[in-house]
């Protein structure tokens, strides 16, 4: 409207004849003029943020406004968590061409993402957790400045502009939690800055484009909760040395588990649950142990796994997170997993597993979910399992458990699920389970239980 505005007073001051009249726009003045219509296109506020966008006031002193010192023009917008709703307007944000940062996630914009391409010197841009829609635009790769790209969040649909693998400065491309499909393109390999890329839950296929691992400086691969599959490369671990967190959970991969994964030195977290995976656990991850920065999460539950958990897993001892479920795992529990003392969450639940429940784990105080349900576990339940006091589930269900009902179970003040059900457990139900008043199921059932005992 602003801008209709002045070309209507341009067009008067020309056929005004022989009075002169010269109407300049300098570069801060187009600046305000820009935001005005940012805030035309703005059908609710709130919060009332945008209350001191007025003439009245100088633009710099806007509310989410930052200028330069020298130019006085805008070079940085920050709106985000405002509850903003409305479209963006190309012509306002289009034209902020000073913009460095810009910044208005966690509101409600809708439509489109405008033409951008005149803002060169962008170096943030951050549009998530909004509503926007229709495709990722091929003009964004003009913003050749642009080192932090975070579009999640949103109704985004369609693929991968293969022009993102022009923005040579990026470090953070997040493009998650839209409606993107194809493949990945093999053009993103040429991000050699890259240190952050997360393109999970969307609806991508295929494999991870080979390029892709010429990224050495890559830190963070968040590629869970699509349709990827085929196997990783055996040279994963040589290929992305500095890499910290690697989510490929519930995709289609297939394989074995690299075991380079073992010589990745700041690794903290592997998420490969529900895939296709076969084969054995690398014996060569229990070598994270010995580095500076040790693996905190190790979450393969819900594979083909089979063979027998590695005894040196018993090293990795700042775990916290140690999922093993759902694959066909055999043979005994290693008692040296009773080192693991930092576990909060254990579950080795859904296997072949054998043997006795191993004594040394009680030693696992920290613990607070411990899962062995649905194995071939025999003999009795330790004693030691009273010295867990944060337990707050156990689930020894559908074993071949079997003696008494342990009476120190009792003295497991957080528990609130305890499942001995489908075991071979026998003699009187210990009424030392009464203790438990944090406890909102109990079951007990399909084992040779009778009458309670003190």
């Amino acid at each position: 409207m602003l801008v209709a505005l002045f070309a209507a007073l341009v067009l008067l001051c020309y056929s005004a004849g022989n009075i002169h009249c010269v109407v300049a726009v300098h570069g801060n003045d187009s600046d305000m003029l820009a935001l005005l219509e940012f805030k035309d296109a703005i059908g609710d506020d709130p919060a009332g943020v945008l209350s001191s966008w007025n003439k009245t006031t100088p633009f710099c002193r806007w509310n989410g406004v930052k200028c330069g010192r020298r130019e006085h023009r805008v070079t940085a917008l920050e709106l985000a968590g405002q509850n903003l709703t409305g479209r963006l307007a190309a012509a306002s944000l289009g034209n902020l061409s000073y913009l460095h940062l810009l910044d208005l996630s966690g509101n409600r914009f809708s439509g489109q993402i405008p033409r951008l391409n005149s803002l060169r010197k962008l170096q943030v841009l951050n549009l998530s957790n909004n509503i926007l829609d229709g495709i990722i635009p091929d003009t964004l790769t003009n913003c050749s400045s642009l080192t932090q790209l975070d579009l999640s969040i949103n109704l985004f649909q369609g693929q991968i502009p293969l022009g993102i693998g022009l923005l040579s400065e990026l470090s953070d491309l997040v493009l998650s939690r839209n409606y993107l499909s194809g493949h990945i393109p093999s053009e993103l390999g040429k991000l050699s800055k890259l240190s952050s890329l997360d393109l999970s839950v969307n609806i991508i296929s295929g494999e991870i484009p080979r390029a892709l691992y010429n990224l050495s400086s890559l830190r963070m691969l968040f590629l869970e909760m699509n349709f990827l599959g085929k196997s990783l490369p055996s040279n994963i671990g040589y290929a992305l040395p500095n890499l910290q967190w690697l989510l490929l959970g519930v995709n289609m991969f297939q394989g074995n588990i690299p075991g380079s994964l073992g010589n990745i030195s700041q690794l903290h977290l592997i998420y490969l649950s529900e895939n296709n995976f076969s084969g054995q656990i690398p014996s060569s991850l229990g070598k994270l142990s010995n580095l500076s920065v040790n693996l905190q999460y190790l979450l393969l539950d819900g594979n083909n796994l089979s063979g027998h958990i590695p005894s040196n897993m018993g090293n990795l001892q700042q775990l916290t997170q140690l999922d093993l479920s759902y694959n066909n795992l055999k043979g005994k529990m290693p008692p040296s997993l009773g080192n693991l003392q930092r576990l909060v969450s254990f579950n080795l639940s859904n296997n072949n597993l054998q043997g006795d429940i191993p004594s040394k784990f009680g030693d696992l105080q920290q613990l607070v979910w411990l899962n062995l349900g649905n194995n071939y576990l025999h003999g009795e339940v330790p004693s030691s399992v009273a010295n867990l006091q944060q337990l707050v589930l156990l689930d020894l269900s559908h074993n071949n458990l079997s003696g008494k009902v342990p009476r120190s179970l009792g003295n497991l003040p957080k528990l609130r699920q305890l499942d001995l059900s489908h075991n071979n457990f026998g003699g009187k139900i210990p009424s030392s389970l009464a203790n438990l008043r944090q406890l909102s199921r109990l079951d007990l059932s399909y084992n040779s239980l009778k009458g309670f005992y003190a």
